[in-house]
């Protein structure tokens, strides 16, 4: 008896690599050619230009600390690497200011801008591989919404595009793209702690851990006496830092 269940046991687990095997050649072959045949599957490869869009400008959001612009001044160079300051103030004793009240829209926009120009990118990809397969194409300037939401970032695009071969008649008009992302989550927290350090000139990180778990809070202290907050989502472990300076103490006190 316990022979036969080992034995079915090894037939299960036998059964589930096979699936799993099966189905990552599927995804293997399909991936590629959603990329070198675009007319294809039209909707599919637009979806995965956009998304690795989306990706690739959320990582550069993530390894610029929110600011990719080179031309960018108000930082603190912490470990050879630029922090900006969310929060500074030049007088003893007083409470920082909110450099960038609207850090989330600031953000959001930043990425919109990029997204856009690739996605035209994206389309006109397209449209060149549905000319070269002998169809007619009708189309219209692209918009895009970029929105980031808890969870995901999101891009509502409307294109009107219309293609044609012979009897054959398709079009995009409204489309979703949605890839996970946990920078919401992390720029809500930043502006919660720059109101803290702009109001009590302290943020009790420790205990804000302990009612929140989902992202891990590092705090380290300069010798200008500025903090250097690092936020890393426990699940992606992606990370934001940003710095602030507040209720700074005269030299010897």
């Amino acid at each position: 008896m316990q022979n036969r269940k080992a034995q079915l046991t090894l037939f299960i687990i036998v059964g589930i690599l096979l699936v799993a095997v099966i189905l990552f050649i599927l995804f293997l072959y399909k991936t590629p050619d959603i990329v070198n045949n675009p007319s294809k599957n039209p909707e599919g490869f637009i979806d995965k230009c956009v998304s690795d869009s989306i990706k690739k400008e959320e990582q550069t959001i993530l390894n610029s600390n929110g600011y990719p612009d080179s031309a960018f001044k108000n930082y603190l160079l912490y470990n050879q690497k630029k922090i900006p300051y969310l929060c500074v103030v030049s007088e003893f004793y007083s409470p920082c200011i909110p450099q960038e009240p609207g850090l989330m829209n600031y953000i959001q926009n930043q990425i919109e801008i990029k997204v856009a120009r690739s996605t035209e990118n994206c389309f006109t990809t397209l449209v060149s591989s549905l000319e070269k397969t002998g169809y007619s194409v009708e189309k219209k300037n692209t918009v895009l919404n970029l929105s980031i939401k808890q969870g995901r970032i999101t891009a509502e695009i409307k294109k009107d595009l219309v293609f044609k071969k012979e009897d054959t008649s398709k079009s995009i008009e409204i489309f979703s793209v949605s890839v996970p992302s946990p920078l919401f989550d992390l720029i809500k927290l930043e502006q919660t702690i720059v109101n803290y350090e702009s109001t009590f000139c302290e943020f009790d990180y420790n205990n804000w851990m302990l009612s929140i778990s989902d992202i891990l809070i590092k705090r380290d202290r300069t010798s200008d006496q500025s903090k250097v907050y690092t936020l890393t989502d426990r699940i992606s472990e992606k990370q934001i830092k940003f710095a602030v300076k507040t209720c700074v103490l005269p030299a010897g006190i």
